[in-house]
């Protein structure tokens, strides 16, 4: 466009519902009546059939303002008969930057820092894998374990019985089916199978499975919130490379992974650490690196090592650290101590991604494109760091190890008195704030209400939302429109956990878990 038009005027208009907490009242509401969940821009373009071929257009760009409401946002466009009434401060003139970026733009030094990886290993990190993605959630998750059984069973078979039912129907049509060949054939009845892309193409294949229970885990589902997984690469669309950082039937706390948010939404990075299977959106869009890697032990080797190759996979899992010698040696180039290792390296990124001064100064950077990492000024900031990093992955990893915050009951204190019934006193359907505006008081259930939370707990924002609206949003039931099946967190709780309190102690614990993340943010040194 720019190449064609003379002149190129932008409206922002604002309106993104893509947004939450004050990013969405900053964007206003849509200017339609509606409404829509992405921006709306009015582009005017003009020619001018004299300019020079060579010459690009300019382009001026109005933003319509913050927390505007859809009167005010249309009572501004009427007031304005021409785009020369805009205010000169308004209407400014931008110039694209190499990357192609209008606003926003990136920070040039960014690509002096290094690489958290590089295909040729000049990185920090070995390797990168997106988080599990099952396309069928409903299906492949739940809080309780047993109900996720039955449900994959339940689906294998029927998918088992399509095979059978079907394998004439597609010898018939073609050697050379494809999987849009049988959509009307099968049985779409989203109670019975969720179909994705892979599973017609296994069915055209004629191939019949069985349900695995030994591939039911704990995953990480959203932010403090885990659930069951079924983990198999046939009823997950895409697993990546997930099964080299948390092989199954390997205990959770021997692997962790940063999860960075690699959403690209204009908004900056989030990280998060985990020891379970994450899902891809554990943490908005899920790019995982790694403590270590696994990988098993081939057959032709187990002589020289000697390894019995009659023994379970979990014995022939070889474990390798996932920080490169190139990442140890230019991070910690020219220190003195000699106790620095790779685990340290590991936990100084998780450090400096919580760094308020690195988030802020390269926040356009780390919302388009992978993170790199600075070096350390001195080895004491390279130590403040990473100790720091430590702490986090501690506080967030073993979440439910926290000791609960102690809240205010302004109804039900369970501390006064045990109930007759825990399980129905505890059950909760969905938590709520008490009152618009006023996150002081969350309603737990019709029996207890909790009053008094620090409002500073609502500084821990993973993704766009605080931490505990994350477990606010998940500790629920809720039951999926397309498929029926309900999924209860109290289940979790009971059958997992073994306490009907669960939800409401995690509530606690992610309170603790919020004001000590904040207490380490704030004390870490500025790294420029």
């Amino acid at each position: 466009l720019a190449q064609e038009f003379s002149d190129i005027y932008v409206i922002n208009l604002r309106g993104n519902l893509r947004t939450s907490g004050e990013e969405a009242k900053k964007e206003g509401q849509s200017v339609f009546e509606q409404g829509t969940r992405t921006p709306i821009a009015i582009t005017i373009l003009v020619k001018n059939p004299d300019r020079t071929k060579s010459a690009e257009a300019k382009i001026h760009y109005v933003d319509i303002g913050e927390y505007l409401s859809r009167t005010k946002k249309l009572s501004i466009l009427s007031s304005h008969k021409s785009l020369t009434m805009f205010d000169p401060d308004k209407l400014e003139i931008i110039t694209p930057n190499p990357h192609g970026d209008w606003l926003d733009q990136r920070d040039a030094s960014y690509g002096m820092l290094f690489p958290v990886y590089d295909n040729e290993n000049k990185g920090v990190f070995t390797k990168t894998s997106l988080g599990v993605v099952t396309n069928r959630d409903a299906w492949a998750y739940n809080y309780s374990q047993n109900l996720l059984k039955e449900n994959m069973i339940y689906m294998i078979d029927n998918y088992n019985d399509e095979v059978s039912r079907l394998s004439q129907s597609i010898q018939s049509i073609s050697s050379k089916v494809k999987y849009t060949d049988v959509n009307n054939l099968i049985n779409p009845d989203p109670r019975r199978i969720c179909w994705t892309t892979s599973l017609k193409l296994n069915l055209i294949r004629g191939k019949k499975f069985k349900c695995k229970p030994n591939e039911i885990v704990q995953s990480l589902y959203r932010p403090f919130s885990a659930r069951w997984l079924y983990f198999n690469r046939i009823f997950n669309e895409r697993v990546s490379q997930i099964p080299t950082l948390f092989p199954r039937n390997m205990d959770s706390e021997k692997n962790k992974a940063i999860m960075v948010d690699m959403t690209y939404n204009g908004i900056g990075m989030y990280a998060l650490m985990t020891d379970q299977v994450p899902d891809l959106h554990s943490n908005g869009d899920v790019r995982c690196l790694p403590l270590n890697e696994f990988s098993e032990v081939d057959s032709q080797e187990d002589d020289i090592l000697g390894i019995d190759s009659s023994s379970s996979t979990k014995d022939r899992l070889v474990r390798t650290e996932a920080i490169t010698d190139y990442g140890l040696s230019e991070l910690t180039d020219g220190f003195k101590s000699e106790k620095i290792s790779k685990e340290d390296v590991f936990y100084y990124v998780y450090g400096v991604f919580h760094c308020r001064d690195y988030l802020e100064r390269y926040k356009n950077n780390l919302s388009r494109e992978l993170p790199r990492i600075p070096k350390p000024k001195s080895e004491e900031d390279f130590w403040a760091f990473s100790n720091a990093g430590r702490r986090l992955s501690d506080l967030h990893c073993n979440y439910d190890d926290v000791d609960p915050y102690e809240v205010r009951f302004a109804k039900g204190d369970p501390t006064q008195s045990s109930p007759a019934d825990p399980e129905k006193f505890y059950r909760v359907t969905k938590m709520k704030f008490a009152s618009k505006g006023d996150k002081s008081t969350v309603i737990y259930n019709q029996n207890i209400t909790i009053t008094d939370i620090p409002v500073e707990a609502y500084d821990y924002i993973i993704n766009r939302r605080p931490a505990l609206e994350w477990v606010m949003n998940q500790q629920c039931v809720k039951t999926d429109k397309r498929s029926g099946i309900v999924n209860d967190a109290n289940r979790y709780a009971i059958e997992t956990v073994g306490d009907p309190a669960y939800p409401l102690k995690l509530f606690q614990r992610v309170i603790t878990v919020s004001l000590e993340t904040m207490k380490i943010v704030r004390s870490l040194p500025k790294l420029f």
